[in-house]
């Protein structure tokens, strides 16, 4: 039996890598800080997860105290990757493909988003390329975490009509601030904190895979969000980088967030990152490539930030807003 649209969301953000490919990051991270001897602790992780590669570089060349430059730490994370994917190469995880299907299906148009360059989207999720809607993929590395820039500058929705699917803190952390939908699907890496970081932001819906985000789960999700129940009213805001400007900006005016219990998250640099787990670039390249997240490695070939790789610096694809 065909089960109902979702109530109010219009749109499934998806991350690309820890959601739908295996996570690469958290442990390219991880062996680049031990490399580096900087301590992997859950305040490491936060500060280099998800963020600019450049940024996250930073991040790792303080807590390393080294001379190194921000492109140095990034080469190195990306040659820590390319070794770590030799033997730990991508792969679609079991059940991704079915969650597109399960969403499709639920009445969601579906984009993918991530830290590394389109080409890491096309030559690991380009077969199944057709469930996704508008631009397919957006690299996220200049703006990250993204969520602004995703929902109203590209695709000009609210706030309240998009859910976001991420294994990464920092992105629940935002949703949370700007009243979104979330599903949290934390990586399994022995060493990572993103679970703990996710149940301490105030995530109530997490799945340990794919599969586990089923019809029961996009329902309740729905629900709560239409009913302002998602998230806590006294989860405390959590710094974050203030939002930059979307990839192509909507012309209309951008409506100002929903209303939470609590002031706005103001960005705050993270204080000492502790080991290479999910560079912005090293992981999710911010700096050292996109092991962004301990969660999420991607294409061993773009230095995203310790976070998360993504697109090297002037190489961000821009995309044309989508209308409703």
């Amino acid at each position: 039996m065909p089960h109902a649209p979702l109530h109010g969301l219009r749109l499934a953000a998806v991350d690309i890598d820890g959601v739908l490919l295996n996570d690469t990051f958290s442990p390219v991270i991880h062996r680049l800080a031990a490399a580096y001897g900087v301590g992997y602790t859950p305040e490491f992780e936060r500060a280099v997860f998800s963020r600019p590669r450049r940024e996250a570089a930073g991040v790792f060349i303080e807590a390393a105290r080294t001379t190194q430059s921000p492109q140095a730490v990034l080469d190195a994370y990306f040659r820590t990757r390319e070794r770590y994917l030799a033997t730990h190469p991508v792969r679609l995880l079991q059940g991704a493909v079915d969650l597109l299907r399960r969403l499709r299906a639920r009445g969601l148009r579906i984009v993918c988003y991530g830290g590394l360059d389109r080409s890491h989207f096309e030559r690991h999720l380009g077969a199944w390329a057709s469930y996704f809607t508008g631009p397919r993929y957006i690299c996220t590395d200049a703006f990250r975490p993204g969520i602004p820039e995703i929902t109203r500058g590209v695709f000009g929705l609210d706030y309240h009509q998009v859910l976001f699917i991420d294994d990464v803190a920092t992105v629940a952390e935002q949703a949370r601030d700007l009243n979104v939908a979330f599903i949290g699907r934390p990586s399994g890496f022995a060493h990572g904190f993103q679970r703990r970081l996710m149940r301490e932001a105030g995530v109530a819906h997490l799945a340990a895979s794919p599969a586990g985000i089923d019809d029961t789960m996009l329902t309740r999700v729905a629900r709560d969000a239409a009913a302002g129940t998602l998230w806590p009213p006294t989860a405390p805001p959590t710094p974050a980088p203030a939002p930059t400007a979307p990839p192509t900006p909507s012309t209309a005016s951008p409506a100002p967030p929903a209303a939470r219990t609590h002031p706005p998250a103001h960005p705050a640099s993270p204080a000492h990152p502790a080991s290479p787990a999910h560079p912005a670039s090293p992981a999710h390249p911010a700096s050292p490539a996109h092991p962004a997240s301990p969660d999420h490695p991607a294409g061993p070939a773009h230095p995203a930030s310790p976070g998360r790789p993504a697109l090297p610096a002037g190489a961000a694809v821009r995309v044309r807003q989508v209308r409703s």
